[in-house]
């Protein structure tokens, strides 16, 4: 997105360079998943439910359809973050943003955050000059090694 490598301008004041919400296209998915998929759902909800085992069933064919859902937009937006060339400092910043907003909607949804997602949302978090001591810390493995490489290159840092 053009928000993540504009060209950075100098100013005079210092004025925060990113936004500390979320931008459109990460809310438009929150509100998608959380408000408007539900209600889509419900109508059909109606025609299972007709007993106490119609219930169950609505709320787990609900919960799947939901999950589905989300599951493609995680892999949709994973494809466009492994598709970042160069990211400025401005755009890292507001990135991560919308990935911790993503990640609240996922938790709402009670759907595991994808390993892809925590340690993209960790490297754009750790300053650019210590990228390289992310990697020498990820001994445990907590963190997707092919995505901190991935965020050491779009900084220009290996």
């Amino acid at each position: 997105m053009p928000i993540w490598s504009p060209v950075e301008e100098p100013s005079a004041l210092p004025l925060p360079s990113f936004s500390a919400y979320p931008q459109a296209y990460a809310t438009i998915v929150g509100e998608y998943l959380l408000i408007t998929l539900p209600q889509q759902l419900e109508p059909l909800d109606e025609g299972i439910s007709s007993s106490e085992a119609g219930t169950e069933e609505a709320q787990l064919f609900a919960t799947e359809r939901m999950l589905k859902v989300a599951e493609g937009a995680t892999a949709l937006f994973m494809e466009q973050l492994r598709g970042i060339q160069y990211i400025t400092d401005r755009g890292a910043q507001q990135l991560s943003a919308d990935i911790k907003y993503l990640n609240n909607v996922l938790s709402a949804l009670s759907m595991p955050i994808p390993p892809f997602w925590t340690t993209f949302h960790t490297c754009l978090s750790t300053p650019r000059d210590q990228i390289h001591d992310l990697l020498e810390s990820n001994r445990g493995n907590h963190l997707d090694l092919p995505t901190i490489h991935s965020c050491a290159k779009f900084a220009a840092l290996l």
